[in-house]
């Protein structure tokens, strides 16, 4: 990154205040590159927001049965038509996601390119990318669905040995539900890091995974913590703002509101994470 970090903390990462303060620094310092590019990974979901609000408009403050009826007959009068907007804006919204969010950890790694710059480098790694994404998705069911059938397994033969054993089988079902969601959690912080290091090293698939994985060993607590304090910032700014705003302005305030902590939150969110990563990695050496 082109701007002097301070210095980190005996745990290998920068505390929340210096993480954001740089975050804000940087982001405010290269508009011209991250608002663009903030735009095109918010512009579509504002979208889909907008669409769903102007339909739901039509229905009073507190709608009954026959309003949600006639609100049901009046969009599928123009069923194929809503239903085709609707995809394109998802898989827009997916693609320019992706392609912006990329776009922006190449500005975190180096702020001399240009927004245009940024993204035509991120159109490259577009499909490795996806492919992260897609390792992590089949990890996650894999992980659920055998906790499930264990489950099921469980209350099966509870069933065979007695109703005394349901409950017991419940329990250890319930167990191995729980801890399936515990190891998914802990398995995706270690892999948090791999889009930032398919930029920032070029790794791609299960080697950028691993190389994730291994940044993060002995640090994950220290990195979980820095996520969960950015997440409850946001959240009560996005509460005080959104509030504020829509007092002012009803449900066209609540969508303003949305769009500016939007626009703002994105690239803030991605320097954060680029910034921890980067001192994760330079701990390493």
């Amino acid at each position: 990154m082109d701007q002097a970090l301070p210095q980190s903390t005996p745990s290998g990462i920068l505390p929340v205040g210096a993480l954001l303060r740089h975050a804000w620094e940087t982001f405010s310092g290269h508009l011209k590159q991250y608002l663009p590019l903030s735009i095109v990974v918010i512009i579509f979901p504002v979208i889909i927001s907008a669409l769903t609000a102007n339909w739901l408009t039509d229905l009073p403050q507190n709608p009954t049965a026959a309003d949600w009826t006639a609100l049901t007959n009046q969009l599928s009068t123009n069923g194929p038509l809503i239903g085709l907007i609707f995809f394109v804006a998802v898989i827009a919204a997916a693609v320019l996601g992706v392609l912006g969010a990329l776009a922006m950890i190449h500005v975190a790694k180096d702020s001399s390119r240009s927004a245009g710059q940024a993204l035509k480098a991120s159109l490259g790694q577009f499909w490795s990318y996806l492919w992260i994404a897609v390792l992590i998705f089949l990890f996650v069911v894999g992980v659920m669905l055998s906790a499930g059938i264990i489950l099921a397994v469980l209350v099966k033969l509870a069933n065979l040995l007695g109703s005394a054993s349901v409950v017991f089988g419940a329990i250890l079902g319930g167990l191995a539900l729980v801890a399936a969601a515990v190891y998914v959690v802990y398995q995706t912080v270690r892999w948090t890091f791999a889009y930032y290091i398919l930029v920032d090293e070029g790794l791609t698939g299960r080697t950028a995974l691993r190389r994730s994985a291994a940044v993060v060993t002995n640090r994950w607590w220290a990195v979980v913590g820095r996520f969960i304090v950015l997440g409850l910032i946001v959240m009560v700014a996005q509460m005080i703002i959104g509030a504020v705003l829509s007092a002012a302005g009803g449900a066209l305030g609540t969508m303003v509101a949305q769009f500016l902590i939007n626009i703002v939150v994105a690239p803030i969110s991605i320097i954060y994470a680029y910034t921890i990563y980067h001192n994760l990695r330079a701990n390493q050496h």
